[in-house]
C-alpha cells in the first residue's frame, strides 16, 4: 500500500506546486508586463517633457521675432507720423506767421497725428518692457 498510495502532505505538495505553476507563471508575467509598461511610461513621460522643452524654446524664439518685427514696423510707423507731425506744424506756422488762414483740416491732422504719435510712443515702451521682462533669464 505504500507504493500505490500517496500521502496526504505529498498530494498537498503537488497540488500546491501545480497552483502556483498554473497561477504563477501568468502572475509573473503581469508582474513583468506591469514593469515594463512603468518603464514605458517613464520613456513617455521624459520625451513628452523633452518635446514641451523644445516646443517651448521654440514658441520663445517665435515670439521674440514676431515682437521684434512688430515693434519694428510700429518705429517706422511712429517715425513717419512724427515727420508727418513736423511738417503740418511747420507749414500752419508759417501760414499763420504770413497772416494766412490755417485751414481747419490741417489743424485737425495735426491733433490726430500728435494722438497717433502719443499712442504709439505708448505702445512701443510697453512692448519694449515686455519683451525686456521677457528675454531675461
Amino acid at each position: 500500500m505504500n507504493g500505490d498510495v500517496i500521502s496526504h502532505s505529498t498530494l498537498l505538495t503537488i497540488v500546491v506546486a501545480l497552483f502556483v505553476a498554473a497561477i504563477g507563471s501568468p502572475l509573473a508575467a503581469m508582474l513583468i508586463q506591469t514593469r515594463l509598461a512603468k518603464q514605458d511610461l517613464g520613456q513617455d513621460r521624459a520625451r513628452r517633457d523633452n518635446h514641451f522643452a523644445r516646443t517651448e524654446q521654440s514658441l520663445e524664439s517665435i515670439h521674440i521675432l514676431v515682437n521684434s518685427n512688430l515693434m519694428s514696423a510700429q518705429k517706422r510707423e511712429l517715425d513717419a507720423a512724427r515727420l508727418a507731425l513736423t511738417a503740418i506744424r511747420e507749414v500752419i506756422s508759417i501760414k499763420q506767421d504770413a497772416g494766412l488762414a490755417v485751414l481747419p483740416e490741417a489743424t485737425e491732422a495735426a491733433t490726430r497725428l500728435e494722438a497717433q504719435v502719443i499712442a504709439l510712443s505708448r505702445e512701443m515702451r510697453i512692448r519694449q518692457d515686455i519683451a525686456d521682462g521677457f528675454n531675461v533669464e
